[in-house]
């Protein structure tokens, strides 16, 4: 296991335990069991995996993803209970205080949110592209893992982990109900109009909030965070560990600045929690980067030769086939053939 992985893993277990601790002294009853079943099934899918190409068919690249696809369901489902309660200390809500900064800059909530409402083709882009920002992170950790860069999967884990406990901590004293709370939904809007995140939506927010919800939920849990955008800082994240990828950087830029686009509408975020959310992900790429200068020895043994060279040009084209042979090598896992094609297809 990497240096990282190790501080990724210390870090899951100290938020699981602060969850565990925190939550009877808050007043929250734990989860029912059956409120762990996506965890469980997720988490046990990838370890099977991981168990058999650590053991069975040793590959020690496909076990390494699907250990850190592990952590991450641990981590994510303890981040969402700590969410929980983060916000259950109810700290003054700030909407007004985002709302006004809005207006200070320019941006009319309500006449962007009717805009795109009165263009249903546009309101459903906005939903399918919010909607997708799990499935793209799914799709950008195996694609990651195909192409070898099990260094740049450590570092999602990482970012995730770091900007997660980061936008939690900043939540509570930052407390925010969102724009479709504040605003409500503007007059005249087509009736079909359904955003993802509305005022029905934030039910168990205020619920939390006023001591009437205290069973903490993991699965079927609603998004809390509203200052700052998480999926802002998701997105950045996603982008930043695709950086030299040649055109699957450009592809991950392109989608994700759909998904941050779509924030305010489909989100119902203030443009406030937008900004808010890029400066976080700065400052958490930032500090990961401090960090990781400390640990020499990250990824040294997972990263391709050419790390960061664009992948056209000829050089990085000779190391990524030098690194793709080592993987078909006799005495490598049956798999890596299969990965060798798809490799190349990918890159």
């Amino acid at each position: 296991m990497s240096p990282i992985f190790r501080f990724n893993a210390a870090v899951t277990l100290a938020v699981v335990v602060l969850v565990v601790c925190w939550a009877p002294v808050a007043g929250f009853s734990y989860p029912a069991l059956e409120s762990f079943t996506p965890t469980v099934v997720f988490a046990g899918i990838f370890g099977t995996v991981c168990v058999v190409y650590t053991w069975l068919r040793p590959d020690r690249q496909v076990a390494t993803l699907m250990l850190n696809l592990v952590l991450v369901v641990i981590y994510m489902s303890a981040g969402i209970v700590l969410s929980y309660l983060v916000t259950g200390l109810g700290f003054p809500l700030v909407d007004p205080q985002l709302a006004a900064f809005d207006r200070a800059i320019g941006f009319d909530w309500p006449a962007v949110v009717t805009y795109v409402a009165s263009r249903p083709w546009l309101a459903e882009l906005s939903g399918i592209v919010y909607r997708s920002s799990m499935l793209a992170m799914l799709t950008l950790l195996l694609l990651l893992g195909i192409r070898g860069r099990i260094d740049r999967v450590e570092e999602f884990t990482t970012l995730l982990i770091v900007s997660g406990i980061a936008s939690s901590l900043i939540a509570g004293p930052m407390a925010a109900a969102g724009a479709y709370v504040h605003y409500g939904l503007p007059s005249g809007l087509p009736a079909d109009f359904m955003p993802t995140t509305d005022a029905a939506y934030m039910q168990d927010f205020f619920a939390i909030r006023d001591g009437t919800l205290r069973e903490l939920a993991i699965g079927g849990s609603k998004g809390l965070v509203t200052f700052p955008s998480y999926h802002t800082i998701f997105s950045v994240m996603m982008v930043y560990v695709m950086r030299g990828l040649g055109r699957w950087f450009w592809l991950a830029l392109a989608w994700n600045a759909l998904i941050i686009a779509s924030t305010p509408i489909d989100g119902g975020h203030h443009l406030a929690d937008v900004l808010g959310g890029l400066v976080v992900a700065w400052l958490c790429i930032a500090a990961c980067n401090r960090l990781w200068r400390r640990l020499p020895a990250f990824g040294s043994e997972l990263r391709r030769p050419a790390e960061d060279v664009p992948v056209a040009e000829e050089p990085a084209a000779a190391a990524v086939d030098a690194a793709l042979a080592d993987l078909s090598a006799p005495g490598r896992s049956p798999l890596a053939g299969g990965r060798l094609r798809w490799q190349r297809i990918i890159r």
